[in-house]
């Protein structure tokens, strides 16, 4: 991180199992660690979380969520992170019905140590209930302490009880916005949300662009501000990719913003 050298890179081997043939490729989005292995999470069906050794970055085990009786078709999305502690590992998966997302969120709390050696071994499980079509779980992170789970619900923020799995914090997006990541401050009272949500689009000369009479909209990349320890969302969002794009001359392009990371400084 410190010279941006690239000190090895190795690919990812697609499964033949998740491809969904030649031209739909896995997707990995999330992911997660311990101390000894790094683990990414492919979002598509069939779903798994691979785990690679941090030092030679060898590919140890694949483990799909079948083995948790996941049936391909289930589920739409898998989304997980690991805990600070190195004790456990969240999943996320969107539930479907007939091809379509019930806005119904499984959670699975699974025991680290195990998945290092290639296995899910459940320590909880618990659904919680959002709107068909438009509570989709993206990803998360947990508190410092591991003891709160902050997750990002495209049209909602779910703060959750680490031990239980339940429900702590709801607040809903505003309209046009899409929540895809959280991540809490070191001490847990404040989080940052990445979002997208829909602006006027404008031309290079920074004039707005007309659509049908109206102001052709683009999505923008933004961030807001939840306080956790006052469990309030404050709506106002801070661009952080439209705001530079205007200077460029692409107004008119869409930005997509999802995860999130950060080195805090003290």
């Amino acid at each position: 991180l410190k010279t941006g050298k690239v000190i090895k890179d190795v690919a990812m081997d697609p499964d033949p199992r998740a491809m969904g043939g030649p031209a739909k490729m896995p997707i990995y989005c999330a992911s997660g660690q311990s101390t000894k292995y790094y683990m990414p999470v492919f979002m598509g069906a069939e779903a798994y979380i691979d785990v690679f050794d941090k030092a030679t970055l060898e590919k140890k085990h694949r483990v799909f969520v079948s083995d948790l009786g996941y049936a391909k078709g289930s589920y739409q999305f898998l989304h997980g992170t690991s805990s600070p502690d190195n004790k456990s590992f969240l999943l996320a998966l969107n539930l479907t019905k007939e091809g379509k997302g019930t806005g119904d969120i499984d959670f699975v709390l699974v025991d680290m140590a195990a998945l290092e050696g290639g296995k899910f071994k459940e320590i909880k499980r618990n659904t919680l209930k959002g709107a068909p079509g438009k509570t989709i779980t993206f990803r998360e992170y947990f508190s410092a302490d591991s003891k709160t789970i902050f997750q990002s619900a495209a049209d909602r923020l779910w703060v959750i009880d680490a031990a239980t799995l339940q429900l702590v914090d709801e607040k809903m997006m505003p309209e046009g916005v899409q929540n895809h990541d959280v991540m809490p401050t070191p001490d847990g009272k404040l989080a940052l949300l990445t979002v997208r949500n829909l602006t006027e689009a404008c031309d290079a000369t920074g004039k707005p662009i007309m659509k049908d009479g109206d102001k052709a909209q683009i999505t923008d990349g933004t961030v807001m501000l939840y306080d956790a320890a006052a469990k309030k969302l404050h709506n106002k969002t801070t661009s952080t990719c439209v705001a530079c794009h205007k200077d460029m001359g692409v107004g008119d392009k869409n930005a997509v913003l999802c995860g999130l990371d950060a080195n805090w400084k003290k």
